[in-house]
């Protein structure tokens, strides 16, 4: 995982092997910036192009400087916008500036990727397993999926998308412009046999404390679509998954590879395990590989549209721009 520094060029940063804080970055877009305002503030063209940067969630960062920031809210309560340099006239940056700047690190990152997954192939196809790249619709499965691809044949591994029935729309769009995006891939999807609007009566709404939803429309449904798809009960399966450490403080404790850390017969790979957000979306944005929707509007996390271990920031841009689509399960909690 690369730290970044920023450079004097607009909105471009420098990976670094040795920064002394690595925050979260994520771009910034337009759709977020009209959402909360800020063409009152500043001026900015109608591009899909990132405009500026957001450090740690909420700080827009503009060239390396602190221009706004965002201050709490909530399901019902829109966050502040703190404006702290008004009259900034953004511009559109550059996707080639951006990875002419990072190329070397980035190819050897995607190198090192590429050459771990066919190692990792080689040596449990020869114990007969059977390959998985588990699928989500953001960010980090993206990336996982293209370098898979890259590294194995598409008869080699197959594509499960879990579909919890609780994703927001522009999810399962991603879902879809994936199968288009990767025409000659295997893709199939898991789901429980009881909506979220069954369990959630049976088990109540999931909390922090008993976080149900995982195993009940995510991890068992998975299973048992990697049973139907071998059709073989006790199938030995390797499951690339898109997990980073930069996520948390417990996946910061994860391994590359972990033997039946989920269940017995699985075996789960990470090959972006050490990637940071800067180099996820500077992979993305090189590739030209579509980005999930609700990055543009500016969550950092997509998945369930409500979840318990979500924050604050998501749960109003969920609520204030998805309102409809989440509120028969918004319901339930209220």
């Amino acid at each position: 995982m690369y730290g970044y520094e920023w450079t004097s060029k607009n909105g471009i940063y420098k990976l670094v092997p040795n920064a002394k804080v690595i925050k979260e970055i994520r771009p910034v877009f337009k759709e977020e910036l009209d959402y909360f305002g800020l063409n009152m503030y500043w001026k900015y063209p109608n591009t899909e192009a990132p405009l500026l940067w957001a450090e740690g969630i909420r700080r827009y960062i503009f060239n390396g400087e602190l221009v706004a920031e965002a201050i709490g809210g909530g399901f019902y309560t829109k966050p502040t916008i703190n404006v702290k340099k008004e009259g900034l006239k953004l511009k559109a940056i550059s996707i080639h500036a951006l990875w002419k700047e990072n190329e070397r690190l980035m190819l050897g990152l995607e190198k090192t990727a590429i050459e771990f997954i066919r190692k990792v192939h080689e040596d449990y196809s020869k114990r007969g397993m059977k390959f998985v790249v588990a699928f989500s619709g953001g960010k980090d499965s993206l990336v996982l999926l293209d370098l898979v691809a890259k590294s194995l044949r598409p008869d080699e591994f197959v594509v499960i998308f879990s579909n919890t029935g609780m994703e927001l729309n522009a999810t399962i769009k991603a879902v879809e412009r994936a199968k288009e995006h990767w025409s000659k891939l295997h893709f199939y999807e898991a789901a429980s046999h009881m909506t979220p609007d069954e369990t959630w009566d049976a088990f109540g709404p999931p909390g922090r404390r008993l976080r149900w939803c995982c195993s009940v429309h995510k991890s068992v449904p998975t299973i048992l679509k990697l049973r139907e798809i071998t059709g073989d009960y006790d199938a030995k399966v390797v499951l690339f998954d898109g997990v980073r450490k930069e996520e948390s403080a417990a996946r910061a404790m994860y391994d590359a590879i972990g033997e039946g850390v989920k269940n017995i017969n699985q075996i789960n790979v990470s090959p972006i395990l050490e990637w940071g957000t800067a180099e996820i979306y500077l992979y993305l944005f090189k590739y030209n590989i579509f980005f999930n929707d609700l990055y543009r509007e500016g969550l950092n996390r997509v998945g369930c549209s409500i979840c318990p271990m979500s924050s604050g920031w998501r749960d109003h841009l969920s609520y204030g721009m998805h309102k409809r689509e989440i509120q028969p399960l918004l319901g339930k909690v209220e």
